[in-house]
């Protein structure tokens, strides 16, 4: 008995268990507040509406993809400050960064303004300004990831989780307030959430504003060489999972690209689920990796951990799908229950698939962005192809992954054998 709780203990005390269960409570209670906002806004608005709303986060999520990138290069690198306690130097980092970032975007929304109307046309949405509403939000959030790169590079999960718990809550309420008006009224409420979480991330982070600067000493050609092959990795795998939403919405009929929109909200659990090992994960491989210290026991247990907890999700969605789309979106989203569990499948793998890319890319295995844009190609290519119906797309998103997950785990284990 004493064995066994000293063992606990020290699983307890390990950096990726602890923190993984701070963020996994935090993101746990964060994600249920995030599915209560589609239940209750997927509800209010109805499949056809909600397929327009769909449509446009997966547009957004394709905007994202520069922060994505820019959350993993500066969260590596102020990974690899906080090893030697160079605060100064992550302030200057951060700030060189959120000068240049605001710039971008101005320039952004000017490019984006007469683009409303193709984007609009190409997914059926009617009204314009929704577009515009969504860019702003993803062009806000672009600064915002600096804040939440410098507390995931701390390793300060407790008040990441904090602010990340208190945006959701305010997301819910303004979301169901503007889901009673209408799409665009829900996606403005989203921009002015957007604003309030930008201004209370400087709140935990009084401490890196108050040292004093200090020259990050990152060359150029270093910053580029990590920052392309993070850019092309991360708008892969960010298209593996909502390129096939936008492609479902113009192919398919307006309330069936609604149930798809409904399936891949349900998919998004799994990933949700285990993407507290993914977040955790990275900062302390990027830092064993600046130290020159072994990571392999940490990622094959979190491959175990992510296997284990979207197995057992999407087990529950192939035996009680009906139900499943009841608790979330209703009896009228029952005609996508038969397709539930193979989005399941879809989703597991790609979370698997996720993790791997994260652990590369903390490693420095910057050719994993092969693997990566390739699978994606091939996605679209083949629901280009192949999209008569529902199970027709999710054929192709369960193949893609399944050879993409193959590729990036044999990759690791010849990156680390070499190594």
């Amino acid at each position: 008995m004493k064995r066994i709780a000293e063992k606990i203990s020290h699983m307890a005390s390990h950096p990726l268990a602890r923190g993984s269960a701070i963020v996994l409570a935090g993101t746990t209670l964060a994600n249920i507040g995030a599915y209560a906002y589609h239940l209750i806004v997927g509800r209010l608005l109805g499949p056809q509406q909600y397929g327009e709303l769909a449509s446009l986060f997966s547009f957004s999520y394709l905007l994202n993809v520069p922060s994505l990138v820019l959350q993993t290069v500066l969260t590596k690198y102020i990974a690899g400050f906080r090893a030697k306690q160079e605060v100064g130097k992550a302030k200057s980092l951060s700030l060189f960064v959120m000068k240049r970032i605001v710039v971008i975007s101005l320039i952004g929304t000017a490019v984006i303004w007469p683009l409303t109307g193709i984007i609009s046309g190409f997914l059926h949405i009617d009204r314009h300004i929704s577009v515009l509403f969504m860019y702003l939000t993803s062009a806000l959030w672009f600064v915002t990831v600096i804040q939440a790169s410098l507390l995931q590079g701390f390793q300060m999960f407790v008040p990441a989780m904090i602010l990340t718990n208190v945006i959701a809550l305010l997301r819910l309420g303004g979301g169901a307030l503007g889901a009673m008006m209408g799409v665009v009224e829900t996606v403005a409420a989203g921009l002015i959430t957007g604003v309030i979480g930008l201004l209370a991330y400087f709140i935990p982070l009084r401490f890196l504003y108050r040292a004093k600067e200090e020259p990050p000493n990152i060359s150029t050609k270093e910053l580029v060489s990590y920052s392309f092959p993070s850019l092309i990795s991360m708008l892969g795998m960010t298209s593996l999972y909502s390129t096939d939403i936008l492609l479902a919405k113009h192919f398919l009929p307006p309330v069936e690209a609604g149930y798809y929109a409904a399936l891949s909200v349900m998919g998004k659990i799994i990933f949700f689920a285990g993407s507290s090992i993914s977040y955790v994960l990275f900062p302390v491989v990027a830092e064993r990796a600046k130290e020159q210290s072994d990571s392999r026991r940490l990622v094959y247990s979190a491959l175990a951990a992510i296997g284990v907890i979207s197995l057992g999700i999407t087990a529950g969605y192939a035996l009680l799908p009906k139900l499943a789309l009841l608790l979330l979106f209703g009896s009228s989203y029952f005609p996508a229950a038969p397709y539930l569990g193979w989005f399941g499948v879809f989703l597991s793998l790609y979370s698997l698939s996720y993790l791997l890319m994260m652990t590369l890319l903390g490693r420095g295995n910057v050719l994993v962005w092969l693997f990566v844009a390739t699978a994606s190609l091939i996605q679209i290519a083949a629901i280009t192809l192949y999209h008569s119906d529902i199970s027709a797309i999710l054929w192709v998103n369960c193949l893609t992954l399944t050879g993409l997950f193959t590729g990036l785990l044999l990759y690791y284990r010849h990156a680390v054998k070499n190594h």
